[in-house]
């Protein structure tokens, strides 16, 4: 048998607590998985999400999320593992403004910005279909590079959006942006 559990990693940077709609791992489980592992960095990323209705939408309020990280944060701290504080945040181009407020005012460590299918999303897979109907991917992404500008940053950002784009037909994705200030940039795939 393999194991395929991850060891001797520098970080972990996508984990979901009991605290996100979709785990009921305690955070203490996480950081003695770390140390067993010998990873020296995990980064708690629970869900929050801006459209009423949604699984995380009003799930947990920002100061119980941080208190349980900071918390852990000082009690794994001397056991070797580092927990920093992030977000995994549903990006929703209707809630735009919301999400860079949230950004600008929160102090996290990562901000994970994710696009996830659900009812109402503009990526529902009949709204994509209609969309992409008849078009090449370079003409499905063009307008993302368009909107992204010419500057370096822009073009990561567009880059991972078109690389999301790709991942769309194979299940759940989420695409870590660059977002105000937050310098941490990840792709990760389920």
């Amino acid at each position: 048998m393999i194991d395929r559990q991850a060891r001797n990693l520098p970080l972990d940077a996508h984990l979901h607590t009991d605290l996100s709609p979709d785990s009921d791992v305690p955070i203490d489980a996480y950081a003695e998985q770390a140390v067993e592992r010998g990873i020296d960095e995990i980064a708690i990323t629970d869900h929050v999400d801006f459209e009423p209705g949604t699984p995380a939408y009003a799930a947990t309020t920002f100061g119980e999320r941080e208190c349980v990280v900071r918390t852990a944060a000082e009690r794994w701290g001397p056991r070797g593992v580092a927990i920093r504080f992030g977000v995994e945040l549903t990006y929703d181009r209707r809630f735009e403004a919301d999400l860079r407020e949230h950004v600008r005012r929160h102090p996290y460590d990562f901000v994970i910005g994710s696009v996830h299918v659900y009812r109402s999303s503009p990526y529902a897979g009949d709204r994509v279909a209609g969309f992409v109907a008849g078009r090449s991917l370079r003409e499905v992404v063009a307008p993302y590079f368009d909107e992204a500008g010419g500057n370096e940053m822009g073009r990561q950002a567009a880059m991972l959006y078109s690389l999301a784009y790709a991942f769309m037909n194979i299940g759940a994705f989420a695409v870590v942006m660059m977002m105000m200030g937050v310098d941490h940039i990840l792709m990760y795939e389920r």
